[in-house]
C-alpha cells in the first residue's frame, strides 16, 4: 500500500494571526487550541501540521477544506472519512505527516538532544534499557527506541492507555492489542530520527519535503 510522507524543517517562526479570512478553514475548536499555546513555536508547529494535512489532501485529489470534516475517535485520534489514514508528528523544528492507503499508520520524530535519560527508564523494557546504556551514543539509541514505540502507540491511537514499557520495540515487528505492526525508519538529517509504524510489511513509501507550507493556507 502507498504511504506518503510530507515533512518540513522549521527555520523561522511566523507570527500566528487568528483573525483574518485565511483561517476560515480552521475550526473554532482548533483555533482555540492554537491560541492557548503559550509558545509561538508550538503555534507554528501545530499550524504547519494542519497545513501539511491540507497539502496531502490536495495532492490526493480531495478538497483541502475537507480538514473541517475531521472527526475524532474516543481516544481523540483524528481521522477523515476517506480511504487514507493520516498521522502527524512534530518536534521543535521538524514536522511530518504520513498518509497511509487502506491501512492504519503512525509516525513519530524527535530531535536528538542531550537530556537526563534516566528520567525515562520506566518507559523501556529491560532489554531496551540495557541496549541504550551499553551503546556508545546513548542519546541516539534512546530516541531510536522512543520513536519506534511512539509510532506504534500513535498508529493504534491509544494515547497513554498503553504504557510503552509493556511491549518491546527491539524487533521490526511489534504485536500489540492483537495487531501486528511493522517498523520502518524514515531518513532524516543526522539531528533527527523518525519512524513509521504500519500494518503493511512492504509499504510503498514516498517522502516529500514541503519548503513553504504556508502556501496551503
Amino acid at each position: 500500500m502507498k504511504h506518503i510522507i510530507y515533512f518540513h524543517y522549521l527555520k523561522e517562526l511566523v507570527p500566528y494571526i487568528d483573525n483574518n479570512n485565511r483561517d476560515l478553514w480552521i475550526s473554532k475548536k482548533e483555533k482555540d487550541k492554537l491560541s492557548n499555546f503559550h509558545r509561538e513555536l508550538d503555534k507554528n508547529t501545530a499550524l504547519i501540521g494542519k497545513l501539511l494535512l491540507r497539502c496531502g489532501l490536495n495532492d490526493l485529489g480531495y478538497s483541502a477544506d475537507m480538514i473541517l470534516d475531521t472527526k475524532y475517535t474516543e481516544q481523540k485520534r483524528p481521522y477523515l472519512d476517506i480511504p487514507w489514514d493520516f498521522n502527524i508528528t512534530h518536534c521543535d523544528d521538524y514536522i511530518a505527516i504520513v498518509f497511509a492507503e487502506q491501512t492504519s499508520a503512525g509516525i513519530d520524530a524527535e530531535r536528538i538532544d542531550h537530556l537526563d535519560i534516566t528520567d525515562f527508564q520506566n518507559c523501556f523494557t529491560c532489554a531496551e534499557w540495557n541496549d541504550i546504556l551499553t551503546t556508545e551514543d546513548q542519546y541516539s539509541q534512546f530516541y531510536y527506541y522512543w520513536t519506534r514505540k511512539e509510532a506504534v502507540l500513535k498508529a493504534i491511537g491509544s494515547g497513554l492507555l498503553i504504557h510503552p514499557s509493556l511491549f518491546s520495540a527491539i524487533e521490526n515487528q511489534v504485536v500489540l492489542e492483537n495487531s501486528l505492526w511493522f517498523l520502518h525508519q524514515i531518513e532524516t538529517d543526522h539531528e533527527h530520527i523518525c519512524f513509521l509504524a504500519t500494518k503493511d510489511n512492504e509499504p510503498q513509501i514516498s517522502v516529500k519535503e514541503i519548503l513553504n507550507p504556508y502556501i496551503y493556507y
